[in-house]
């Protein structure tokens, strides 16, 4: 029997797991020296929750884009004045100011004492003034169609007719004017100055007193129209009787009434009046 016939040669697997343990070793060493930049940054829950945010920032910003289009500009003065009055030719000439009267009680005035030619000149530049044009439609939205055929302007086109249009702030300082006159008696104006500075209505009792009491009965129901709610405040003082006194100097936000007159010399008109008293 041949003598290495039971002989045993093992294999070489130790070589081979070897080499298996060296390239494990080599991948660990490998993410180890991997650079910072190729690692994950989060985790999922980390990033699940990083999406989320950026939807809820997505969305609110969105709602705000959404409201900042849709809310209106703020209203200026003038607008708010016409969304709570008629119509009116004139609101193109309306401004404001604000400040406090000057109405102590006992100031000085051209508009104040007794008649002179200058007093009257004065009283009667602020209500004597021309008509503004107005067309059908405006008619129509000063609710006006019903009352009867309307006097034009002159130079009124009859394919598309304008119709004068006296502000109601002239016709109440009319009024006011009438009455102030009225109070000073007829004797007290001189005949020879011009014809619209002598109330020579007062001659007649029947109409003094129809007319007066028209204009009484006008400011009445504009007073109580316009309503001002202003507070008027009341001040110490030892030399009245009770201790007090009216502060008339009250703080108002008014309408420029220079700028409305300016406007209507610019843009009026005229009509043929019978009697330049009324």
């Amino acid at each position: 029997m041949p003598a290495d016939r039971g002989r045993y040669e093992p294999l070489e697997p130790i070589s081979i797991q070897k080499h298996e343990s060296e390239s494990a070793c080599d991948d660990d060493l490998d993410l180890a020296n991997m650079p910072a930049s190729k690692q994950p940054m989060w985790t999922r829950k980390q990033a699940t929750m990083a999406f989320a945010a950026n939807i809820v920032i997505l969305l609110v910003s969105l709602c705000v884009l959404l409201i900042s289009l849709g809310k209106k500009p703020a209203l200026s003065d003038l607008e708010c004045a016409k969304k709570v009055s008629t119509y009116s030719p004139a609101w193109d000439a309306v401004q404001y100011w604000e400040g406090s009267f000057n109405n102590a009680f006992n100031v000085s005035s051209i508009y104040r004492g007794p008649p002179t030619l200058e007093r009257e000149q004065a009283w009667h530049a602020l209500w004597y003034q021309d008509v503004l044009p107005i067309d059908k439609a405006s008619l129509e939205a000063l609710n006006q169609t019903h009352r009867g055929k309307h006097v034009e302007v002159l130079g009124s086109d009859p394919a598309n007719p304008q119709y004068g249009a006296y502000l109601e702030v002239f016709h109440q300082l009319h009024c006011l004017n009438v009455l102030r006159q009225h109070s000073w008696g007829l004797s007290k104006f001189d005949p020879s100055w011009p014809k619209l500075l002598y109330p020579s209505l007062f001659k007649d009792r029947v109409m003094t007193r129809m007319h007066v009491d028209h204009c009484i009965e006008t400011l009445r129901i504009s007073l109580m129209c316009t309503a001002d709610v202003t507070p008027l405040l009341y001040l110490y003082d030892k030399e009245r009787t009770l201790g007090f006194s009216a502060d008339f100097n009250t703080f108002h936000k008014c309408r420029d009434f220079d700028k409305i007159v300016s406007y209507v010399k610019e843009n009026g008109f005229q009509l043929e009046l019978k009697d330049e008293n009324h």
